[in-house]
Order: C-alpha cells, then structure tokens, then sequence
C-alpha cells in the first residue's frame, strides 16, 4: 500500500498536470516561455532551495532570453532535445560546452536555443542569500565559474541531485528531513565546485588565489617557523608552484617574505621577553644564535642584543614593540597581497 506522502505527491501532480503546470514554482523563478511544461510530476519547497521534477515539450524549434531572478541549477532526466545549447551573455566569444547538469547564477541573463521536444528535467531554484548564508563567503562568478557551471561534471553533485529526484518521487520515511540534508550537501558541493574551478584558473595563469595567499600570510606570522613544503600544501599545490605562483602574485619571492616575516616575529621576542638569544634563535628556526644573528643585522642593520638594549633604554613597552613588530610585517608583505587576504578575510 503507498505512503500517505506518496499518494499526496500523485495527487499533486496530477493536479498539476490537469493545470498545465500554472501552478509550477518555475513561474516564480523563470517565465514559462523558456520552458514549455507539460506537467509538474513532484516539488519540494525547502528552506534553501524550491525543487521541482517538470515534463516539458518543445513543439517546435525554440530560442529564447531570460534574466534569471535567483540562482538556477537543473539536470536532465531524460535525453535533451537535438541541438540544445545554453548560453550567458558574459561569455559570448567563449567556447563553453554544454552538459545535462548546469548552474546558472542569478542576474545573468540566459540565452538559450533547442530545436524541440520532449524533455524531464529537475530544477531546483536556489535563494542566493541562502546559498551565501551557508558557505560563510559571498561567491563571484568571473568567467571561469560561469563556464563551470554550464557543465557541471562533479559526480557528488550528480549523485545528490539523481537521489533529490528519487525521493521527490517516491518520498519515504522522514522525506522531507532527508531532502533537507541532501540540498544542504548539494549546494556545499557546488560552492566547492564553483571554487575550485577558480583556483584551477589561477593555477594555470600562475597566480595564487586570495585564499591561498591567506594561508600563507597566516602561517608565516604564527610562532612556529613555517616550511615551505607545509605552506604549499596548505594551498593544494607544490613547492615549485607555490614559488612561482607567489612571485607572480606578490612582486617578491616567497623566501624574502618569510625571512622579514621572520624577523618580525624575533623584533616582538627581543622587545616583549626575556628569553636568551639562543632561545630566540631555535623558536624562529635557526640552528644556532650566530646564523640568527647574522639574518637580523642583514635586516635591521643592529645586533639583537643591541636593538634589545635599545627599545628597553628608551622605554618602549612590550605591547608598543609587538605594534612595531608587527609593523614590520605589514611593511614586508607587498601591498597585492595586503590588499588580496583583506577580500579573503572579509
């Protein structure tokens, strides 16, 4: 015998269907001209996202334009028409392909062309403050990230999104409460999609993203000695990449901004403890004092046991030197990687 959901959700959709769809939730998202609907065959209104499984046909060869009003993402059920392709206009020039998975954000406008048919799709509107609100950072949708999303490949994606369906269909046990979970994992996989994506551009063009050089920043200042080997793979990429990649991010190289981050860290030790030069040396990573003497005189042009008699003789207070130190610091890192880990901290 069906479930109660199950029956409810065939009654809905031969509602649906005995309607033509009017009542579809694709009419609050995208007007019904860029899809034909026969019928709506399942729907879920959840907290992030309004999905919804549609049977269209296309009677006749078909092009259109749409701005979309929220995010979009939607898959092919059923074999696509001859000839559908998808289009946005940031990327006209751009070669894209076009999948049976595809992400479009909102505020683009879409152009889109089939030569008709039938079709079954799943679509699920998402909220973009939503969408947002769940992965803590505001996405950016470059050219790279609308590429990606014409023709989302990543299998976890289209795992969920074939299981969403399932369940639309034949709902279960606590229906709803999975297809929470569910579009709660789809939209973090998108997010991580959409971001890698970004991060393999950079990496081809040689360039770190803002994240990346965040990572680095962050690891150089803390009180361990960084390596580069554990810094690269804080990014994901090798020590050879991370050297040329923070070079061209940056202007500088990547050793000369750790060797002054580094000395910044010994300015605030000398100024704010009493610890022994040796001690010093071994906490910032030299094997002995001497080797740490000699990379602080190259940089302040004083011993450390001279600038540790100098700050204390004029008075300067431990919390006034770690401002300096830290002064220091800023000064070292290059102003497009101050100005980069300010978007990625933001």
């Amino acid at each position: 015998m069906p479930s109660p959901a199950a029956s409810a959700h065939r009654s809905l959709a031969h509602a649906d269907r005995r309607q033509g769809g009017a009542s579809s939730l694709l009419n609050h998202g995208l007007r019904s001209r860029l899809f034909d609907v026969s019928y709506s065959e399942a729907r879920a209104q959840l907290s992030a996202m309004d999905c919804e499984i549609l049977h269209c046909e296309w009677e006749r060869p078909t092009r259109t334009r749409e701005r979309l009003d929220d995010h979009v993402l939607w898959m092919s059920l059923s074999t696509r028409p001859a000839r559908t392709s998808l289009q946005l206009t940031p990327l006209n020039g751009h070669a894209c392909t076009t999948g049976s998975v595809n992400f479009l954000p909102a505020g683009q406008v879409l152009l889109a062309q089939s030569d008709g048919g039938p079709q079954q799709l799943l679509l699920c509107r998402i909220k973009p403050a939503r969408l947002e609100a769940l992965l803590g950072q505001q996405l950016e949708f470059g050219v790279a990230e609308l590429v990606a999303g014409l023709d989302v490949r990543d299998r976890d994606i289209r795992c969920t999104l074939m299981r969403m369906a399932r369940e639309m269909r034949v709902p279960g046990l606590a229906s709803q409460g999975l297809l929470e979970a569910l579009a709660t994992s789809l939209l973090i996989d998108l997010g991580r999609h959409l971001q890698m994506r970004r991060v393999v551009e950079q990496r081809e063009a040689g360039s770190l993203a803002p994240w990346q050089l965040k990572r680095i920043c962050d690891r150089a200042e803390s009180d361990a000695p960084p390596r580069l080997a554990d810094m690269a793979e804080l990014c994901g990429i090798s020590v050879r990449q991370l050297i040329r990649a923070f070079k061209a991010t940056t202007g500088e190289t990547v050793h000369a901004y750790l060797e002054a981050a580094r000395i910044a860290r010994a300015c605030s030790l000398l100024a704010g403890t009493d610890l022994p030069l040796k001690a010093i040396a071994i906490q910032l990573g030299f094997h002995h004092a001497a080797n740490f003497s000699v990379a602080f005189r190259r940089s302040t042009q004083e011993a450390p046991s001279a600038y540790r008699l100098r700050v204390r003789a004029h008075g300067s207070t431990p919390r006034n030197e770690s401002r300096r130190a830290q002064g220091m610091a800023d000064e070292a890192r290059p102003a497009s990687a101050a100005s980069s880990v300010s978007q990625a901290g933001a």
